[in-house]
């Protein structure tokens, strides 16, 4: 049985195969192959990128984006193009590609942008994402200077990028300076990082009082 795919491993993995220029966004999925659009300021232009083996093809051009009838046509044309390879990338199970993704973060992505990887952070937050995924309590503690709150960040967001049971998550503080830190540096730095890399669309949607922040993630 295949598994679900989610956005966050497709543009993720073509992002960082510099297979996706900063203007394009994905408009199809079929089977191991993405259409890809990139509006000219004349034309629209389409690709297609296999997923198996991270090859990308120009299709065609348009003056106008393509409507119902003609994704259905593009979709044809991608799948009479696509190789046939055997194995599907997206076999794993997601719980586990999301695991996946939270190490490559830790160790890759945040790195490029000048943090150092910190191994009981990369603990804490694939704790914390073992325990979202089980549904269960988790009482976590960590010493100054772990980066718990990177760490709680990107587990919830992990989390809710291969979850199809996406809920609000509450983040109590003790004082209102840490809530400004979280809501004006911390959650803001790390959206910017994470659409970068094409791992999310869009910053999450905040909105705090008196210490508490509920995160629309």
């Amino acid at each position: 049985m295949n598994q679900p795919v989610f956005m966050a491993d497709i543009q993720n993995k073509i992002c960082e195969a510099g297979l996706i220029r900063q203007e394009e966004r994905i408009v199809l999925t079929a089977e191991n192959c993405v259409l890809l659009e990139y509006y000219t300021g004349k034309t629209y232009s389409y690709r297609m990128v296999e997923l198996t083996t991270l090859k990308a093809k120009r299709l065609f051009s348009k003056a106008a984006p393509l409507n119902e009838s003609g994704y259905q046509k593009a979709m044809e044309k991608v799948l009479s193009q696509a190789g046939s390879e055997p194995e599907n990338i997206f076999s794993i199970k997601p719980a586990i590609r999301a695991k996946n993704l939270l190490e490559h973060i830790f160790s890759n992505i945040l790195p490029e942008h000048g943090m150092d990887f910190r191994e009981n952070q990369a603990a804490l937050a694939l704790e914390m994402l073992e325990s979202l995924q089980g549904n269960r309590l988790a009482l976590c503690e960590a010493e100054v200077g772990t980066g718990k709150t990177h760490a709680y960040i990107l587990a919830v967001t992990v989390h809710n990028l291969f979850s199809n049971n996406k809920l609000p998550t509450i983040i109590s503080t003790s004082t209102i300076a840490l809530q400004k830190a979280l809501t004006e540096e911390y959650i803001p730095q790390i959206s910017d990082i994470l659409m970068e890399h094409r791992i999310i669309d869009q910053a999450p949607v905040l909105c705090g009082s008196q210490g508490e922040i509920p995160l629309c993630l």
